[in-house]
């Protein structure tokens, strides 16, 4: 039950995922449990914080809390602080906020949980960012940053250069912060590639989009239309290019049909050493670390060497394993002279319309609070929905 209702939570589906944490819960009592229950609440409070009612979550993180204190668990403690922390953060009380984060951050280095350190690092530069403490949380969101890529944790890898970006961009570094941020948005691409089940990938950008908005904002801040529009593009098909890449295809040619499973094969190794490199990384195995180090380069030499084979042999094949989104040059190309394309993004505070011609783009920024624009689509389709007045 535990491990179902973690599953929900990660597809966004609160509602099953309390159903089956309290049930979980439940089970732990019954059997006497501590370790269970203390991570029945702590799985719990996670869900309340994902929903936005901080107080719920703090109420179970400090159940948790208590149960990991009577255990004795170090680890359990600097989990549970770390979570502690960020949900004082976003209801805006930094001083508690601070104290668990620093007490995360103790207890993992001094366990050694690499894991949980880095994520509470990336914490203490959040903590900075609320503070407008930047010049504190660079250097914090760098030295983040550079752990998890060596640990392989991408999820902090990527908030992490998202976080020295913004710090960049109010410090008036624009230019700099385009440049962090396109390292932000390629991990984020990377990882959504990996993923296989369906419903994992349609909910994996719900909280990842902030991150293409900024970058689009940045561009056009600079006045690069071109760019902006690109990225932008990027961010709205990446859904569709995915779900039409990592389809399982079945070719009529053998050859062509062989090919297409070796990358697929070799695809899967990289993804399968990929984590293991992380997880020796995190114990610092270093003779297996260096090890999978050097069959991490290899398979990927294979994997490059095979795409170039598929390009030159089957562009068919190469259509499916190396997919990229429309670029500006690339649309023109396809419309007629007389023809306008209109492009949209709803940012949180403005709406950006790219006008594009057979010779020209053309972009205007609109204010506009995104959540006002939700309301109004939404209550739109209901009256649609009920065949209600659509004028009122």
């Amino acid at each position: 039950y535990n491990t179902l209702g973690l599953i929900y939570w990660t597809l966004n589906d609160s509602p099953r995922a309390l159903t089956h944490l309290h049930r979980s819960l439940d089970l732990a009592k019954e059997i006497q449990s501590p370790l269970d229950i203390a991570s029945a609440y702590n799985n719990i409070g996670l869900v309340h914080r994902k929903d936005g009612d901080y107080e719920k979550s703090i109420e179970f993180f400090k159940k948790a809390l208590a149960k990991d204190i009577e255990l004795k668990s170090k680890w359990g403690q600097g989990y549970t602080h770390r979570n502690l922390g960020m949900s004082y953060l976003r209801l805006d009380r930094l001083e508690e906020a601070g104290t668990h984060i620093d007490q995360a951050i103790t207890l993992s280095r001094e366990i050694g949980n690499r894991t949980n350190l880095v994520k509470s690092m990336l914490e203490k530069g959040h903590l900075a960012l609320e503070r407008n403490q930047c010049d504190q949380a660079v250097p914090v969101f760098q030295e983040t940053s550079e752990l998890a890529d060596r640990l392989n944790i991408r999820e902090v890898q990527w908030r992490a250069l998202r976080g020295e970006g913004l710090c960049l961009a109010r410090g008036g570094q624009k230019s700099e912060a385009i440049e962090i941020y396109k390292q932000a948005v390629d991990i984020v691409d990377q990882m959504r590639a990996a993923i296989k089940v369906e419903e994992f990938q349609n909910g994996f950008l719900t909280d990842k989009q902030d991150v293409y908005k900024e970058l689009v904002l940045l561009f056009l801040d600079q006045g690069r239309i071109e760019e902006s529009f690109n990225y932008a593009e990027r961010a709205k098909s990446r859904s569709f290019i995915d779900l039409l890449g990592n389809q399982k295809v079945s070719l009529k040619d053998d050859v062509d049909q062989e090919l297409y499973d070796a990358l697929t094969e070799q695809k899967l190794k990289i993804q399968t050493t990929e984590e293991a490199l992380g997880v020796a990384r995190a114990k610092g195995e270093d003779p297996t670390v260096q090890r999978l180090s050097q069959q991490l380069i290899a398979e990927r030499n294979r994997y490059q060497d095979l795409l170039i084979q598929a390009k030159q042999e089957s562009p068919e094949i190469s259509s499916f394993v190396t997919v990229e989104t429309i670029t500006v040059e690339e649309v023109a190309e396809l419309i007629d002279e007389s023809v306008a394309l209109l492009e949209y993004l709803v940012t949180p505070e403005e709406l950006v319309t790219w006008v594009i011609t057979r010779g020209e783009i053309r972009v205007a920024r609109t204010p506009l609070v995104e959540n006002e624009l939700n309301a109004l689509v939404k209550d739109y389709r209901r009256r649609m929905q009920q065949l209600a007045p659509l004028e009122e």
